[in-house]
C-alpha cells in the first residue's frame, strides 16, 4: 500500500490521514484514534468491522463504541477514497 494516500472516513467526511507503517489492525487504529475521538468522543471500545479490497484499494473498518452507541469508522488506502468505500459496499 506504499504510495497509496490514506483517509479517515468518520462522521460522514474524509479526512487526510498519516500512515507510514503500521503491523496489525489494532495499531492501525491506535494511529487515527484520536481523530476518530475528535467525532465521537472517548473510544470505549473497538473491534475490526471488516475488511475490503480491490482495485489495489484496500478499506478496514472498525466497529467503535463509544458513550452514544456504536459508529463505524473506516481507514481507506486510495486515490479515490469516494469510490474505494462505493466498491465495498457493493455499489
Amino acid at each position: 500500500m506504499a504510495g497509496r494516500r490514506v483517509w479517515l472516513y468518520v462522521c460522514d467526511e474524509f479526512r487526510p490521514v498519516v500512515v507510514d507503517r503500521w503491523g496489525d489492525y489494532a495499531e492501525l487504529f491506535r494511529l487515527v484514534k484520536p481523530l476518530v475521538e475528535e467525532c465521537v468522543g472517548e473510544v470505549l471500545g473497538v473491534e475490526v468491522h471488516g475488511v475490503c479490497s480491490g482495485g489495489g484499494d484496500v478499506v478496514v473498518e472498525y466497529l467503535v463504541r463509544y458513550w452514544r452507541g456504536e459508529a463505524l469508522a473506516r481507514v481507506v488506502f486510495s486515490e479515490s477514497p469516494v469510490e474505494a468505500l462505493r466498491l465495498c459496499e457493493g455499489g
